[in-house]
């Protein structure tokens, strides 16, 4: 096995400190390697065999894992053109996105490591990731509206790859005609974005989270005039998903505190009555939580958040998995 060709599962099979319940039974936890510092995470189910990959985008690779005997093996690995980033504890610079865009039933894959890199889309095909186009901006997240119409929302290159002001960051229509979508409702400045479409009686519902100096806001849709609610005391790492399909929305963030100075993994789950409420909390930890994503990686139909911890700039560390019930 080569230096990168693994990764592995730390996991956690229960939630804790969420209505009377507290703890978390920690199974396992196994370290990952990759060819450079991870920046971003992402999930699909590219080959199509009913389980998810892991997309790992790093300074200068993109690297696909799939799950194999409780351990995560590379089938893909594509280098990036990129002149690394200085790591900055707490602060994302990788974009990562996985999306079926077409609505074709195959999922691409669009990735820009920092301003210093062009971006690229990539289908699978054959095992390999294959660039089909070039891309200049931030890809952050995609959405589907009411109507099922996909829209990719990107922050504008030149603004730099963190920090950006809310008027550079737009929903673009299937990555073609500009079209701005953004809520007045807006911080000034926005560190990073991603969403999540439930499932409800009324249809596909958007719901888009936007992490700013002053926490994170959850807006129901792209743009609704006011959050549903704000998060203080957020890091920069942060995954929003419907974890079981049944319309209700996780959220699982880092901590905004320095690394070694205990970060901490809280899961969140939205409530009707719009509060936010702890279903897990982790132990303070002496690394980072470099990324969250969520998805199905042994194709069981549960999908949990993945959470890579690791100190800035290290190629190693460990991914915990976590479900809630």
């Amino acid at each position: 096995m080569n230096r990168h060709a693994w990764l592995a599962l730390a996991l956690l099979a229960t939630a804790g400190r969420a209505h009377g319940k507290t703890g978390a039974r920690q199974d396992r936890r196994v370290p990952f390697v990759l060819p450079g510092p991870l920046l971003a995470l992402a999930t699909g189910d590219l080959d199509r065999d009913g389980r998810d990959e892991l997309v790992a985008l790093t300074t200068d690779h993109v690297v696909v894992l799939g799950l194999v005997d409780g351990a995560l093996v590379e089938k893909a690995s594509t280098p990036l053109v990129a002149r690394a980033p200085v790591p900055k504890p707490r602060v994302p610079v990788g974009s990562l996105l996985v999306e079926d865009l077409e609505g074709d039933g195959v999922l691409d894959v669009l990735a820009r490591s920092s301003e210093h890199a062009p971006g690229a889309r990539f289908a699978w095909k054959d095992g390999t990731l294959v660039p089909t186009a070039s891309i200049q901006n931030f890809p952050w997240l995609a959405v589907r509206d009411s109507a099922s119409a996909m829209h990719v929302g990107v922050a504008i290159a030149g603004h730099g790859a963190h920090d950006f002001p809310s008027d550079g960051f737009f929903f673009i229509p299937e990555l073609r005609e500009q079209e701005n979508m953004l809520s007045q409702a807006l911080p000034k400045r926005i560190l990073w974005a991603k969403a999540a479409t439930l499932s409800s009686a009324g249809g596909p519902s958007p719901h888009v989270a936007v992490l700013s100096q002053a926490g994170l806001d959850l807006f129901r849709e792209p743009n609704a005039t006011k959050p549903l609610v704000r998060i203080r005391g957020v890091g920069a790492s942060f995954e929003i998903a419907d974890l079981e399909g049944d319309g209700t929305l996780e959220i699982a963030t880092s901590s905004y505190r320095a690394p070694g100075g205990g970060d901490q993994l809280v899961v969140r789950r939205l409530l009707a009555d719009g509060r936010a409420t702890v279903v897990f909390r982790s132990a303070d930890l002496d690394k980072g939580i470099a990324a969250i994503t969520a998805g199905d990686l042994d194709g069981d139909g549960k999908r949990g958040f993945l959470v890579a911890i690791r100190s800035p700039g290290e190629h190693k560390g460990e991914l915990w998995l976590v479900s809630v019930p």
